[in-house]
């Protein structure tokens, strides 16, 4: 019986040394959204934009910003920016677009098998933060 209890008390530190572990290691990350890089394969174009709602919270179609890489000036229509989620106010925020006619749009997730197409459709922006230029710095297409 006593050499039970010793397994058991083995086993219970190893299970609470695993939770500690897994603990430190959630709050030690980067709380930063991360990238798609699905999404950043699929766009033609990245652009840092500045971003302003209206009084009713909607996004206007006009973007004026900054491409990524080469750094030269865009300005145009982008016709799905009021149904994307990762806007949370006025600010800089990375756009990955693509070209839709003569105006743009942005990238949803390509197809793939075992994800809800639901969740696909949706696009996101990400805000222009350091976490976010470090993972374009990282990335690789």
């Amino acid at each position: 019986m006593n050499g039970a209890k010793v397994r058991l008390g083995l086993a219970l530190a190893a299970f609470l040394g695993w939770l500690g572990y897994l603990g430190y290691t959630a709050l030690s990350r980067s709380q930063e959204p991360r990238v798609s890089q699905a999404a950043l394969a699929a766009a033609k174009i990245a652009v840092v934009a500045d971003l302003v709602s209206d009084h009713e919270g909607k996004l206007g179609a006009k973007v004026k910003g900054t491409t990524l890489g080469d750094s030269k000036p865009f300005e145009g229509t982008v016709a799905n920016l009021n149904q994307v989620r990762g806007y949370s106010g006025a600010g800089k925020y990375l756009l990955l677009l693509e070209p839709d006619g003569p105006d743009h749009r942005l990238v949803t997730l390509p197809r793939s098998p075992g994800h809800d197409r639901s969740r696909l459709d949706a696009t996101t922006i990400y805000p222009w933060s350091p976490g976010v230029q470090a993972q374009l710095a990282k990335w690789k297409p």
